[in-house]
Parts: C-alpha cells; structure tokens; sequence
C-alpha cells in the first residue's frame, strides 16, 4: 500500500485528493491546520489519518516530521495555499501583510515542509513531491495582468522547487497547476466562480500525472491537461 501525505486537506483541492486516494486504496495522511476542520474532516473521510499543523510554523512542521519519523511515504503534496487578497486590486490597494502571507504560505512554507519529509520519501521507485503551483505564475504565459502577489509568489515557488529538485536528486520534485476551479480560494468574482468546474475531474488529471512522474521530470511545471507549462 502506498502512503500519501497531504497539506491543507481539509477543503478544496486537498479535500479532493484525499478522498480519491483513500477510495482508491492509498493510506492517506492529511493535515489542516484547525481542530474543528479536523474533527469535521475526520467524520467525513473516517480511514484517513489526520493531523493538526500550521504549514508556517517550523517547529510545528519538525515535529510532525519526526511523529511520522517511521512511516515511508511515497507522495507528498505540497497543496496548503492562500489568496491573500483579491487579485483584481491594484498593487498599491495590497496590505503590506498580505504580500508576506502569500510570501510565507505559498513559497517558504511547500518548502520547508518537503525539507522536513524528504529523508523519508521511499527512494527505491523514487518517491514523488510535489507542490500545488498556478498557471499564472507562468511568467511567459500572463497575458491578463493583476494577481500581484499571488502571481509573484507562486512564481517564487517555482523557482525554489527547481532548486530543491536539483539538491535532490534521489527523489522526484514537480510542480503542478490544476487550472481554475469552483474552491474558496476563486469565490473573489461570484460570477466567474459560479462557471467554474468543480474539482474532481482536474484532481483526477493531476493525479495521473504524479503516477506518471519520471526522474527526468523532476524540476518540471505541468498544467493539468499534462502539457509543461514555460516559466
């Protein structure tokens, strides 16, 4: 049985994962970061293992590393994430706090927390990391605009997750983008939001490709639909 371990999992796009894995036979460790959306997680998916931790806090982080010290894990999703603010407001409408948010939420803390596990990633079929990019963060393809700290940190991401892949070669290291889906994270425009897709489908795509990951993979950005997506 293989063993995945996946952040921000209470919601969303890491709910969806780990409802697929677990149906499908994966042992599945998922952490949120409060007791209510554990104790709620826990009643809806029973057979998941759930644990409380705040992606930002280090320490935190150490600890549930060395509590798992002994379990091999063969994925690991990197997905905890935040729209710090609404990414239609110009760049001098943006607090202060919420360029560092998305600084600390989705750029320092997907890596930290793949520093923190990567010693125990099976390295036989080397075990796959993998973090929950944008395609906005595609600075190639931004062709609309705006996004300015989201954008700017999911770009950051990608270029720390380059690295990490690089210094370590014995695993796997992606990145992904699932595209834009019904999730709390894109309710900012009630319209738009009500078009999109939920999201099982994307979820499903993504997971073919971890499945499919190779080693020559690692440092790469996939779009969901599997094409690599250009920096």
């Amino acid at each position: 049985m293989q063993t995945v371990l996946i952040t921000g999992a209470n919601r969303g796009l890491g709910l969806e994962f780990a409802r697929q894995y677990a149906n499908d036979g994966f042992k599945v460790i998922a952490t949120c970061r409060e007791e209510r959306s554990a104790e709620a997680f826990r009643s809806y998916i029973k057979k998941i293992e759930v644990h409380l931790l705040d992606v930002t806090d280090n320490e935190e982080v150490k600890l549930l590393a060395k509590k798992l010290s002994n379990t091999r894990l063969d994925i690991l999703i990197a997905n905890a994430g935040v729209m710090s603010n609404n990414p239609e407001e110009n760049p001098e409408e943006i607090p202060a706090a919420a360029w560092i948010e998305s600084f600390k939420v989705n750029t320092i803390a997907p890596l930290m927390f793949a520093r923190a596990f990567v010693r125990q990633m099976v390295n036989g079929d080397r075990g796959k990391i993998v973090a929950m990019s944008s395609w906005v963060s595609s600075n190639q393809s931004n062709t609309t605009g705006g996004y300015y700290s989201y954008r700017a940190s999911k770009a950051a991401l990608n270029a720390v997750w380059r690295s990490f892949a690089i210094d370590n070669p014995q695993i796997i290291a992606a990145l992904l983008s699932p595209g834009p889906l019904r999730t709390d994270m894109t309710k900012y425009n009630e319209v738009r939001w009500k078009n999109l897709p939920e999201p099982a489908e994307n979820i499903s795509k993504l997971r073919a490709i971890i499945a499919n990951l190779k080693p020559n993979d690692s440092g790469c950005f996939f779009h969901f639909n599997g094409s690599k997506l250009p920096w």
